[in-house]
Order: structure tokens, then C-alpha cells, then sequence
């Protein structure tokens, strides 16, 4: 597991911090509504799609967390995009 954080330069890190960039690339996605503990839900959906497509995942799946909780009421009200790298199989 990795946590990113978009930076707008290049960065010098610390002790066994390392500092990468993700690639371009293709990725099925979808949004998902509600708290963290929900997100995988959309999993299955976004492999079925995949499969749909005769496409395979290609990189680690990355999960962008939208709306800060520190800035919401409710739970409901956080939506994160869930993105799986995608290239079509061989």
C-alpha cells in the first residue's frame, strides 16, 4: 500500500520515505458515495466491466478520497473515485 499526495514539484524526502510519480495511464473508474468503509463495494462492478471488455488490471488501484471528512456533517457526504489501471488483455 502506498498513500499519495499530489505535489506540485519535485520533493526531498526523509528517513524511509521515497518519493515516486504515478504514471499516465488507462483506468476504469467509478465514484463512490459514502464512507471509506464502503468503497469496495464498487470493486466487483469495475472488474466485471474489465472483464466485459476483455481488459485485465494493470498497476496498483488507486482510491482518491474527493471530499475531506474533516469538512462534512455526515458520512454521506464523502465520495471518493476508485480508479483500476486497465490494458486490454493478451
Amino acid at each position: 500500500m502506498r498513500a499519495c499526495l499530489p505535489v506540485g514539484a519535485p520533493v526531498s524526502t526523509r528517513g524511509d520515505l521515497q518519493y515516486g510519480v504515478l504514471e499516465s495511464t488507462t483506468v476504469a473508474y467509478a465514484f463512490v458515495g459514502g464512507a471509506y468503509p464502503e468503497v469496495p463495494r464498487a470493486y466487483p462492478a469495475l472488474f466485471a466491466f474489465l472483464a466485459r471488455l476483455d481488459w485485465v488490471e494493470n498497476g496498483p488501484i488507486r482510491e482518491i478520497y474527493l471530499v475531506n471528512p474533516a469538512e462534512v456533517t455526515d458520512w454521506s457526504q464523502l465520495v471518493t473515485e476508485v480508479q483500476i489501471p486497465a490494458a486490454q488483455a493478451r
